[in-house]
């Protein structure tokens, strides 16, 4: 009797470890090979970022030009997203990565593995990431990434059932800043109230690694890479670390070229808060972009 016992509580073990297997990992193999990032032949000028250039570039007003970026998204995310469109997208030139001043900060390996950007966006790109990237995560929040895989499995293997390969409007774009809090910012300012001062010096060196392969991969694919600071406020409180942002800037990325809107002049009434342009602001930029783009001249 126990030796039945043990016979059926095996054979239903193995029989549960290939149904988590077949509804976990198959579908990412299949969405790796099916996926479809094509983007419309006369894009051949991106740019991929956080919520500062997914707010400020317009690509309505801009030619040839895509907006890719995605609030809340670190380099660890942007990567997979910009191998799989430069592999499908061979018309792409140039590409522009927003590089700022929040970025190199500590807080952006939360960014990476803590749980909230976890749960977001490992779902969507996991089956775009290489086992060291996932060993990266499960060393560094193991208990998220085991709560989020359900998540992950219930999405990608909805998307294989539904034959849903088309990753080409889901991987960001430019979202327009409707609502503004900057008079309540400025007013709190006059009365004392200041956003939380940035004092510390600990660097995200994994974020800037990924921007390190992010750059390398635009050189395999022989496009052009250059790094862009979208305009912030003056009174953005990361720009405090400014002193470091450069000194960072200079010691390792020296040798790629650097756009730098951070005081393109915009009025107070044109930034949503301290950190991102209102759709009014994105309008003027992204105007003033375009003829730059074409005049091959970005001063200002």
């Amino acid at each position: 009797m126990i030796r039945k016992f043990s016979i059926k509580l095996f054979f239903h073990t193995i029989l549960l470890g290939f149904s988590i297997i077949l509804v976990t990992i198959v579908p990412l193999f299949i969405l790796e090979k099916n996926a479809t990032f094509i983007l419309p032949d006369d894009v051949n000028l991106l740019v991929l970022g956080h919520s500062h250039s997914e707010c400020a570039f317009d690509d309505k007003f801009i030619g040839n030009f895509r907006n890719l970026s995605n609030a809340g998204q670190s380099y660890f995310y942007l990567l997979p997203k910009l191998e799989k469109v430069l592999e499908q997208n061979p018309q792409v030139e140039k590409v522009f990565i927003e590089f700022s001043n929040g970025q190199i900060e500590e807080r952006m390996n939360d960014w990476i593995w803590g749980y909230d950007k976890l749960s977001n966006f490992f779902p969507t790109y996991a089956p775009f990431l290489g086992w060291e990237d996932n060993m990266m995560l499960y060393q560094n929040n193991r208990n998220g990434l085991h709560s989020t895989i359900p998540i992950m499995a219930k999405k990608n293997l909805g998307k294989v059932l539904l034959g849903d390969f088309n990753y080409s409007d889901d991987i960001g774009k430019f979202k327009p800043l409707e609502k503004s809090i900057i008079d309540s910012l400025l007013n709190n300012r006059k009365n004392g109230t200041k956003e939380p001062e940035v004092t510390n010096p600990v660097i995200s060196e994994i974020n800037l690694q990924y921007l390190k392969k992010m750059i390398l991969k635009c050189e395999t694919f022989g496009v052009e890479v250059i790094l862009i600071r979208s305009p912030q406020h003056r009174f953005y409180n990361y720009r405090a670390n400014e002193g470091l942002f450069q000194k960072i800037r200079r010691e390792r990325f020296n040798d790629i070229e650097f756009l730098d809107f951070n005081d393109f002049p915009l009025s107070d009434e044109e930034f949503g808060d301290f950190a991102h342009v209102n759709k009014k602001g994105a309008i003027i930029f992204s105007n003033w972009f375009d003829e730059a783009l074409i005049k091959n001249d970005f001063t200002f």
